[in-house]
């Protein structure tokens, strides 16, 4: 794997980890600062555009069964991402449910991880 390749993977996985656990965090607070806001936004990019590059520089065209199990986590992080954003004013319960769909996004990169590298 080229350096790059690797730097963004990790990158990739630390927003992956901290957005889903800021998530976690605001979805047990009544009420939610700005700065964690910022934080759980920022960390949503991140991930989401590192993301997006890793797929554009391994996976494209890629129709394995790896590449399934990445789409899928993929499409849970859009849809936690456009839920977070969008409903604003019932943030704590999207919060509650986008944590169970991020930590399912964080099983299916892992998943496609252990594949790509051979062990599943």
């Amino acid at each position: 794997m080229p350096i790059a390749a690797a730097l963004l993977l990790n990158l990739h996985a630390a927003g992956a980890l901290v957005w889903t656990g800021v998530t976690f965090f605001m979805s047990r607070q009544e009420k939610t600062d700005a700065k964690t806001l910022a934080i759980q936004m920022i960390a949503a990019v991140i991930a989401m555009a590192t993301g997006g590059r890793l797929w554009m520089l391994l996976h494209w065209g890629g129709h394995s069964p790896m590449e399934t199990v990445l789409k899928i986590g993929a499409g849970l992080g859009l849809v936690s991402l456009a839920a977070q954003v969008l409903l604003v004013p019932w943030r704590r319960r999207v919060n509650q449910a986008t944590t169970v769909l991020l930590a399912v996004a964080l099983v299916a990169m892992l998943i496609g991880h252990q594949m790509a590298a051979g062990h599943a």
